[in-house]
């Protein structure tokens, strides 16, 4: 049964239309394993798929878990009882399913009173959020009131709270920043960046998460750093734990994370605004660039399929970078229309 059969059956059901072999139908769909994420979508529905509800209730899981086990040995112990007599009361499902329902909307409802009072009180101190923007070639850094610094790389934009509100610090970020985030275990730092999620609870670390990437991408210098999807469908499956050294791309279409080593001196490097590329794909190269410089950058058809090595740093004009570039794939670099072009081919390996 797919989760819109699901959702009708349900429906069904509350609005005291379904028949017994239907309702027997529910409580059968209900118990299986592999509806559990159609469920908890079904709940997620009510908060709107706002990604930080979504979050706080997956985290809530043990407590609905709870009285989802609850429910079940209860009503286990009343069809054994049931089962003493011929045949199976149809009054006993409706009284199962009312019971399975309540729960259903229970959870869903007691979460969403919950979290609807906290982004009521987000609203109530609305004045509180703060929005950090950098333009191109500009660079920002911001102390938070726990104790967080962040330095914001050039054209990017970070949301941000001057005061704890519920029980984690969350930000959300487009484009890239530093986190060198202040340790506070009953409190866990959460970066919200589209649809990625990275939580930690004392660490620094690097995102890059510019909104018009395929591909987000995050770096460890120090601690543990979880990254997962806000996804409700793979909010339970789809996270990996990164350490020190170690950095993990994020594919925004599949939401497949893939995890891979990184030099941290490298990471370092970038909030200094050197930036570092070991076989790094010179488009890449140059959309970075065109972050930091006001200027029309384009390849030559004999250039675009080369990779790059070296560091660059940012602080140097940008016809002195282009040079060092052209140098290293066997190219030049051309200045025209107020712009450049980089023209020739890469060395031979």
């Amino acid at each position: 049964m797919n989760k819109v059969d699901l959702k009708a059956l349900l429906d069904k059901y509350l609005n005291d239309q379904c028949t017994a072999a239907e309702a027997s139908l529910l409580f059968n769909e209900i118990q299986k394993p592999e509806n559990e994420l159609l469920i908890r979508n079904f709940i997620s529905n009510e908060l709107n798929g706002d990604p930080i509800a979504i979050d706080r209730l997956f985290a809530n899981e043990k407590a609905i878990e709870t009285v989802r086990k609850t429910l079940l040995v209860a009503v286990k112990d009343s069809s054994k009882e049931n089962n003493r007599y011929s045949n199976f009361n149809t009054r006993f499902i409706k009284i199962f399913l009312s019971a399975a329902a309540i729960f259903i909307l229970i959870a869903s409802a007691t979460v969403y009173l919950i979290y609807r009072s906290e982004l009521i009180k987000g609203k109530t101190n609305s004045e509180d959020l703060k929005e950090l923007v950098t333009n191109i070639g500009e660079k920002k850094r911001i102390q938070l009131y726990d104790g967080t610094t962040i330095w914001l790389c050039p054209s990017s934009k970070l949301k941000y709270r001057d005061q704890l509100i519920g029980k984690f610090r969350e930000v959300s970020l487009d484009g890239e920043a530093f986190f060198q985030v202040a340790k506070d275990k009953s409190h866990p730092f959460i970066i919200h960046s589209g649809n990625m999620r990275t939580e930690v609870v004392g660490t620094s670390f690097d995102i890059t998460s510019y909104s018009n990437l395929k591909i987000f991408s995050v770096s460890v210098v120090t601690g543990i750093v979880k990254v997962s999807s806000n996804q409700p469908q793979s909010a339970l499956t789809k996270n990996v734990v990164l350490k020190p050294g170690q950095k993990v791309f994020f594919n925004r279409r599949d939401l497949e994370l893939t995890v891979s080593s990184s030099k941290v001196q490298a990471v370092l490097n970038r909030k200094s605004g050197i930036l570092s590329y070991n076989g790094t794909p010179i488009q890449e190269v140059i959309t970075d660039l065109r972050r930091y410089y006001d200027a029309s950058i384009k390849l030559g058809d004999n250039t675009s399929s080369c990779l790059c090595f070296g560091d660059f740093d940012t602080s140097q004009p940008l016809s002195v970078i282009l040079k060092q570039i052209s140098v290293s794939i066997n190219g030049n670099a051309v200045e025209a229309n107020g712009g450049f072009i980089i023209n020739g081919g890469c060395k031979e390996p």
